[in-house]
């Protein structure tokens, strides 16, 4: 088919693909093929199609230790190595994204099967290529049986050559095979997530793997943490010092030996192009791993100290007061966007709030509370103001007017269980 540029097919074709159906963006090559998917089906249409469909199809891979199409992905893996006429490519030039799902449970020549496949995919990459890396370990593991590697370890020095991005989930359940991806990480990594389950009272499931490999990474843009128990303080700053100049966003989730001050302000002086961070503790955690040891000092150098940050997430910090806000709302050459203060310390009330330069660009401010009726009940008790509890905004009628009316670009504001909008009662 001819008439329109090729441009114009490619974004045709890339509405096709991402309209079939909400999980479209990791409905892989495979799926695509076996379920004659809409996009599937385009490349069969002409010459012209089929390359641009190659494109869209072949980006995402995943594969599944315990699926029956073990011997399937081998002969994936050779279908990569076929040569695109128009170009003299393989096949492997299109693949984004590798996603691996490994059944601890599974029996061996599986694991041993889907590592093989992996290895030669790995090895028909190329170096410029951008692969993101997910690896998902599942499974009940017998306490009393030895961790083992659950995929061969070949795969690992393999991965230091081409891969930009790597996830890897649940990493307790394989600390062999995730030593060895630490230890194998390649310089050129610039998106690395270490996610780690915890129990319902924020307890990781496993000792944190080794942190000293956060020092070898010198093109890191994103970096996320979470559920990994006493990851080295010091390894990690030394890291910021080496690394943070080109980190962007930052998120921190239940690793409570992070959560302190020298961290927060080595963040601070360490990350001049930081545009997003994220610090999460639970409230259900104990006192003794809470995050106790953020002040309100430290959280106030921070956003005086970040001259690009945009989006700021707290969760269950405590130091995240009214002076605190004072200090943000006042920092008069702030770009933040996005305020969010979930499980804020309940002493939180938005009181004292005058100056409003540091939040001309303010979209989306969040509070939110562990328990909003208690909240409630709290400050009618201290007598901040009789039938607190009817009051349209819970008495926090302060905050909302001078945030409301204070902050021009503001979309979206939100105080406990109540949602103010454009079009409400406030909204002029």
């Amino acid at each position: 088919m001819t008439g329109l540029p090729l441009e114009i097919w490619d974004s045709i074709l890339e509405l096709v693909s991402e309209e079939q159906d909400d999980s479209s963006l990791w409905k892989d090559a495979m799926s695509h093929h076996i379920g004659k998917t809409t996009l599937f089906n385009t490349s069969l249409v002409c010459r012209s199609w089929r390359a641009t469909a190659l494109k869209l199809i072949w980006r995402h891979i995943i594969f599944y230790s315990d699926g029956a199409e073990l011997d399937v992905y081998w002969r994936l893996a050779e279908s990569l190595e076929e040569e695109i006429p128009s170009s003299g490519d393989m096949r492997t030039k299109f693949v984004r994204n590798v996603g691996i799902f490994v059944d601890i449970n599974a029996p061996w020549e599986a694991h041993e099967k889907l590592g093989m496949s992996m290895l030669k995919i790995l090895e028909m990459t190329k170096h410029n290529q951008g692969l993101q890396f997910n690896i998902t370990f599942d499974g009940i593991h017998d306490l009393e049986t030895p961790h083992r590697p659950y995929l061969p370890l070949e795969i690992f020095p393999a991965l230091t050559s081409n891969i930009l991005g790597l996830a890897i989930f649940r990493p307790h359940l394989s600390p062999v095979n995730s030593t060895q991806i630490l230890r194998n990480l390649p310089p050129s990594l610039d998106r690395l997530v270490l996610h780690n389950p915890v129990d319902e009272e924020n307890q990781p499931l496993h000792p944190a793997l080794s942190s000293t490999c956060l020092l070898t990474l010198p093109q890191l843009r994103f970096l996320q943490l979470a559920g990994l128990k006493d990851v080295c303080p010091e390894h990690f700053q030394q890291g910021l010092s080496y690394w943070g100049q080109k980190l962007q966003e930052l998120v921190i989730e239940s690793c409570s030996s992070l959560l302190q001050d020298s961290v927060i302000r080595a963040i601070a002086d360490s990350c001049p192009s930081l545009d997003l961070l994220y610090l999460w503790d639970s409230p259900n955690a104990t006192t003794s791993d809470r995050s106790q040891n953020i002040t309100t000092n430290s959280l106030c150098y921070l956003v005086s100290a970040l001259p690009v940050l945009k989006h700021l997430h707290f969760d269950a910090i405590p130091a995240a007061s009214d002076r605190f806000l004072t200090h943000c709302a006042a920092g008069a050459h702030s770009k933040l966007r996005t305020l969010v203060i979930h499980n804020a310390n309940p002493d939180l009330a938005g009181t004292g709030i005058r100056d409003l330069s540091g939040w001309e660009e303010l979209e989306k401010l969040t509070v939110t509370y562990h328990n909003w009726q208690e909240i409630l009940k709290r400050r009618a008790e201290r007598g901040e103001g009789e039938g607190i509890e009817e009051k349209p905004y819970g008495g926090f009628e302060e905050l909302v007017g001078i945030v409301w009316y204070g902050c021009p670009k503001l979309r979206r504001l939100q105080i406990g269980e109540v949602l103010v909008v454009p079009g409400s009662k406030m909204d002029g």
